[in-house]
Parts: structure tokens; sequence; C-alpha cells
């Protein structure tokens, strides 16, 4: 096979995965409009400086169709509750069902008629509209200063630059996690450094 002909074709495959522009508008559309609903004086989670914020592939714009399975499109948001909430003021189970309770009602007001649904590390909205799509947001709260601090050390030993390890760290976060929530004080439900500065995984 000619190197022109092996070019087409991957172009080809390329075009057919490649996620269409209305999708990204749209996801980029509720998104915005989810965070302006917990920015509401009313929200549950107002008090607590709440940030939503893209993450994954939305956030680098790689995201591709879906290869098996049914044409929808996963949208990963972040929800850092910023100040007012700590591992010593809540349980993970309160942190999230904080989250979910503002979920739930943004859901209702915009006449979603999917349900909600609670996943291990985050809380799954899905959307059935002529682009489907679901988000997935994770709650969040900002990481212990003693675990920052591991967590700078670590990359520091690994090559990181001192000031990139610190600007980097100061941005990492407790996030909940239904496998290891008890009637207790939070534990640490994994501790993440935000995609929006690091590309990184948290599988819901």
């Amino acid at each position: 096979m000619s190197d022109h002909n092996t070019r087409s074709i991957f172009e080809e495959i390329l075009l057919s995965l490649d996620i269409p522009e209305s999708a990204y508008e749209k996801a980029e559309a509720r998104y915005k409009d989810l965070g302006e609903w917990f920015d509401r004086e009313e929200s549950l989670c107002s008090p607590f400086s709440p940030h939503i914020y893209p993450q994954g592939s939305f956030r680098l714009g790689t995201v591709v169709r879906p290869v098996t399975g049914p044409l929808e499109y996963d949208l990963d948001l972040g929800c850092r509750l910023r100040f007012g909430i700590t591992k010593f003021t809540h349980t993970q189970e309160q942190l999230k069902n904080l989250v979910g309770a503002d979920l739930e009602a943004y859901r209702k007001a915009r006449q979603i008629e999917s349900a909600l649904e609670e996943k291990n590390r985050c809380w799954r909205l899905p959307y059935k509209e002529e682009v489907r799509f679901h988000i997935d947001a994770v709650p969040s709260i900002p990481e212990d200063d003693a675990i920052k601090a591991s967590l700078k050390e670590a990359m520091i030993k690994t090559g990181s630059v001192k000031a990139l390890a610190e600007s980097v760290t100061s941005l990492a976060g407790a996030i909940t996690d239904k496998r290891s929530i008890s009637s207790g004080l939070a534990t640490n439900g994994g501790s993440v450094i935000p995609r929006d500065s690091l590309c990184g995984s948290n599988r819901v």
C-alpha cells in the first residue's frame, strides 16, 4: 500500500472518531450553567465557595467518539468546595450528599428526566438530547497541608523543579470515594491534583 493511501485511511479514521463541534458547545454550555447554579445564594454549596471546572479529555480537547456502545460523550467536572469544609468538619458522605443535593435540585429545575446516579467517586447526570452525553461531577475539598507537602516532596524526588512542584501541589484536593466512606470523620478518599493543572485519571 502506498504512503498516500495509508495517509488517506488514517485521515478517514480520525475524522470518524473526532467529536462534533456541537458536542463541545453543548457540554460547555451545560458546565457553565451548572457553575452558575452552584453560585446561587440558595445553593447549599454556596457558603463554601464552590468552583465548577472541566477536567479530563474535554478540558484537554482530546475527546473522541465512542468506538463501542451507544454514542454518548463523557464530560468530567470537578466540584471543589474551597472554604469552610475540612476532613475534621464533614464526613465524605456529608460532602458528597451536599454536592448531590444541589445537583438533584439542578436536574429538577432544568427538567432533566434522567435520574442522578451515584458512582464511587462522583455523581453522574445523563443528558438525552440531540447530542447525548453525561456529566460526571467529582466532589472535592482542598487537601491537607501535610499531604500537599508529601506530594511536593515526591514530585521533587522524581525530577520536578521545586517551583513547579509547589505550584502544582498547592492545587491538590481530596475527593470522596464511596468504597471508603465511614460514619466518622472524613478520610482521604484519594488525593488528587485537578486535571486543569496536571493531567491525571480519576476513575468514577
